[in-house]
């Protein structure tokens, strides 16, 4: 009867139950613990992928385009030089009158004209100066063009480069009206020292520095650079460079069009390592037109030119993520594989019997205490089970002890209240220490010694700790001073106010004292970062009320903000009341707090108080002080000496609250201005 008992007990928990619910949810948040960092590792991982990729692309980008610009010049040059090396063409230049030598000359440079990409070629006489051209604009002739001489400044490149030891000499030109670039090819015919003359051709680069600059890849662009970093072919037309020599306005460069000064400055010094090093390829990172971009550069020694690619890692498209697809949804499947065989696993032999062995104990509080488990299995549970065997057999025979054990607990229970109280007296006087703590935290020295008998410091604590704190600051732009009222007084308070120190030491170092409004939205981000992120949504009152004021002595202005808490101003014979925002620091809604300024033209004195103060009851009729009362009490203060205010502060709460308990701490900070605070100043101390 009683095993089939504990069957159906067995059954009857093997339902959904809080334990399984809750192993369910670690579990679930465990896998999803593991997805997540298997997600950022991954991530990063194709980050580094893409990164490697990215440079071994930019630089396999660079090094053809850098080819494909130098195969049609190396074809030119080696065309132009096997002309040069030609005897007919040598015995021209060495006599070119001679009509023989002449026909044969020309026979042979006609040949290779059909050969050139530019269908041109010059062939310059070191003898005679004679220039002779032919290119497809001019009819063919075998006459001089033109003859240099050395004394005209225009024909002094010719001169210049008979004496230069190099076999060639490639110049680079560019047409600004026309938007071309060309490269002029000049062979020297002749050994150094001994020239005959020279042959010159031009290959017109325009066409393949627009397609070379053209990509149809997204996320990647091609550029040509000359050494000065102008911009030779770009996909974008509006930024190429023309004419740039002898031009006084070189504006279309790379640099124009990245991000920053670093950027510049790790460009140009990546330009300097790739001109010291033509056969390899310089990587650098920096921000073009606002994105960051993968720079590639190679240096072109033959044009001092620079080709140059531009990768944006984030648009281009070097991994193709869909690969990766079937292997991610198998390692979820298989995720979720292993999730739901460790937890039939855990359920089968974990969770079901401790879901009987509840039940079974829950009969055991009941009162049955025959039961009994019997459990034959050899682990943890079993142990368990075979534990409260023996602890259900000694009930029964501890029972007769029961009264005995009732009287020793109640020795135990008086010796309990005894160190409870010794423990009532050490907490007594920790919380003397901790408002000794909480004292030497505020700057009330600091304020008396600034002020002198013209400052009013009142501080009354309901318990022995409170939540109110003021706060005084001075510097060359003046002094701010203020209170602040955290929410709930006694050990919760100090510790609030320990909080709130913290937030408005911040909140000053980094606002200054010049703007009240702009430090109590500083305090009020501060004090949001420290608490948790549900703390102003529960039952936690964590709000506070402040108000805070500056006073600028050389400019005579005072400016105040307050967070539910106003500012008193006397001026002549009466008290204005300054109001505060609705909203206070950390309150579930988010306030906006602002700044009032008022001349100090007139102003006696400034008074700021927390509203334990306001809303103390008292009077016959016990109702709150307010703020209008305790205006009227101001006005009673101003024509007392110095050493007496506070304690006339004191003897007037007393008595406006009689009996009745205070309900909350208290606090009042004020300050005398003008003749006020001279009469304050010349009293006697008391």
């Amino acid at each position: 009867m009683e095993t089939t008992q504990l069957t159906a007990a067995y059954r009857k928990t093997s339902a959904w139950s809080g334990l399984r619910a809750k192993s369910v949810l670690l579990f679930a948040a465990c896998a999803a613990m593991i997805v997540a960092l298997a997600t950022v590792i991954g991530l990063q991982v194709v980050e580094v992928i893409k990164r490697h990729y990215g440079e071994a692309f930019a630089r396999e980008h660079t090094q053809l385009y850098k080819q494909r610009i130098l195969a049609p010049l190396n074809r030119e040059l080696a065309l132009a030089q096997r002309l040069a090396s030609e005897e007919s063409i040598r015995a021209f230049l060495r006599e070119d009158g001679n009509p023989v030598l002449r026909e044969a000359a020309f026979r042979e440079a006609e040949a290779y004209r059909t050969l050139f990409a530019g269908k041109m070629y010059c062939l310059a006489a070191a003898a005679t100066g004679h220039y002779f051209l032919n290119d497809p604009s001019l009819p063919f002739s075998t006459a001089p063009r033109y003859t240099l001489k050395p004394a005209n400044p225009d024909d002094n490149w010719f001169f210049s480069l008979l004496g230069k030891p190099a076999p060639y000499q490639l110049n680079v030109s560019q047409d600004a009206h026309v938007k071309t670039t060309k490269v002029w090819i000049n062979v020297m015919v002749g050994d150094a020292g001994k020239r005959l003359g020279l042959i010159s051709g031009g290959l017109d680069l325009t066409a393949f520095l627009q397609e070379f600059a053209r990509s149809a890849q997204a996320g990647v662009s091609s550029m040509v650079l000359e050494e000065q970093g102008a911009i030779m072919a770009h996909a974008d037309p509006q930024r190429i460079q023309f004419q740039i020599a002898g031009s006084r306005s070189i504006d279309k460069t790379l640099a124009r069009y990245l991000g920053s000064d670093a950027d510049r400055l790790a460009v140009q010094q990546a330009m300097v390592e790739a001109r010291a090093n033509p056969d390899g390829v310089t990587i650098v990172e920096a921000v073009l037109d606002g994105k960051p971009q993968l720079f590639a550069l190679a240096y072109i020694p033959e044009l001092r030119w620079y080709a140059v690619t531009a990768l944006d890692l984030q648009t281009a498209k070097l991994i193709a993520v869909e690969q990766f697809l079937p292997w991610l949804l198998a390692a979820l499947l298989l995720l979720a594989l292993l999730f739901a065989l460790l937890m039939y696993g855990v359920d089968r032999g974990l969770l079901r019997p401790l879901a009987s062995l509840t039940e079974i104990a829950q009969r055991f509080g009941r009162g049955e205490y025959q039961v009994r488990i019997a459990s034959r299995r050899q682990d943890e549970l079993g142990a368990l089970a075979n534990v409260f065997d023996r602890m259900a057999e000694q009930v029964d025979r501890h029972a007769s002890e029961l009264e005995q054990k009732v009287a020793d607990r109640t020795h135990e229970l008086a010796e309990t209240n005894a160190r409870m109280a010794v423990a009532h007296q050490h907490i007594q006087e920790s919380l003397r220490y901790a408002r000794l703590i909480q004292r030497s935290l505020l700057p009330e020295e600091e304020f008396r010694q600034q002020f002198g008998a013209a400052g009013l410091v009142w501080l009354q604590p309901r318990d022995v700790v409170g939540g109110d704190l003021f706060v005084y600051r001075s510097d060359a732009s003046g002094t701010l001073f203020g209170v602040i009222d955290c929410a709930g007084h006694g050990v919760p308070g100090a510790f609030m106010t320990m909080l709130a120190h913290v937030a408005a030491d911040l909140a000053i170092d980094e606002a200054g004292l010049t703007d009240p409004a702009r430090l109590i939205a500083l305090i009020d981000a501060r004090v949001r970062s420290m608490l948790p992120a549900d703390a102003t949504g529960n039952l936690l009152a964590t709000n506070m009320d402040a108000a805070f004021c500056h006073i600028d002595a050389a400019r005579q202005q005072l400016v105040f903000a307050g967070a539910k808490l106003p500012a008193f101003i006397q001026q002549g014979g009466e008290v204005r009341i300054l109001p505060a925002g609705r909203r206070a620091i950390a309150e579930r809604r988010q306030g906006e707090w602002h700044n009032q300024s008022v001349p100090l033209n007139g102003v006696a004195a400034v008074y700021l108080a927390t509203d334990g103060l306001f809303d103390q009851s008292g009077g016959e009729d016990g109702f709150g002080l307010g703020e209008a009362r305790f205006a009227q009490w101001l006005l009673q203060l101003s024509g007392l000496p110095a050493s007496v205010r506070e304690e006339r502060l004191t003897r007037l709460m007393l008595d406006w609250r009689a009996e009745r308990e205070q309900r909350d701490d208290m606090a009042v900070l004020g300050v005398l201005l003008g003749a006020a605070s001279a009469a304050a100043q010349g009293e006697p101390s008391a």
